[in-house]
């Protein structure tokens, strides 16, 4: 937490607020990376998911997803300062946990189990996740790069989708592939949190 409250200073300091196309500043974003290893190594009780303030964390959470997103597509049109992105601002954290919190609930409930059992094919991404971060990272690289950035509106909103589809497309593809080069041609089962 100390070292996301100092990352601008530190950025500054290691001069990287002086590159203009740096994505992100890996001082604030560790923090996310911090934040899904305690998760892990720390998960919260049985009695705590069953607790009114978890009831409570889930009305809040959904709450705060939709206000997230309604502010994003209606209010927010025009993008925003590239400074919150690449420092990870408060309202992002805020909005990373809320849906953090949610998606844990779905796996409890074996919601999430009912949608992988059905789309095996995001199961092997899973399973070939550090080959798929890798060239997931190029493949993002690619499609931006690639993606026109002159329309604005509607039409600007469409071709960032196309792009996002193009990218989720090469993922189930390079997934595929790899599982396939390694021998792997089984449907992927579903294990783990929520199954039943």
């Amino acid at each position: 937490m100390a070292v996301w409250a100092a990352a601008r200073p530190l950025a500054a300091f290691f001069s990287i607020d002086d590159v203009s196309d740096w994505a992100f500043n890996p001082f604030a974003w560790q923090l996310m990376f911090v934040l899904g290893i305690v998760c892990r190594l720390h998960p919260l009780s049985e009695a705590f998911h069953t607790s009114n303030t978890a009831r409570w964390l889930v009305r809040a959470g959904l709450a705060a997803v939709l206000a997230f997103a309604a502010v994003k597509l209606f209010v927010l049109t025009q993008p925003l300062p590239g400074t919150y992105k690449q420092n990870l601002s408060v309202d992002r954290v805020i909005n990373f946990l809320a849906i953090l919190w949610l998606t844990t609930r779905l796996v409890r409930l074996g919601s999430i189990a009912w949608i992988a059992e059905r789309l095996p094919a995001v199961v092997r991404v899973g399973r070939t996740g550090l080959v798929c971060f890798v060239t997931g990272t190029l493949v993002s690289l690619i499609v931006d790069t690639a993606t026109p950035h002159a329309f604005h509106g509607v039409s600007g909103k469409l071709v960032a989708l196309s792009g996002d589809l193009v990218a989720i497309t090469a993922m189930l593809v390079i997934a595929r592939g790899w599982s396939g080069w390694k021998g792997d041609s089984s449907r992927p089962a579903v294990t783990g949190a929520g199954c039943r």
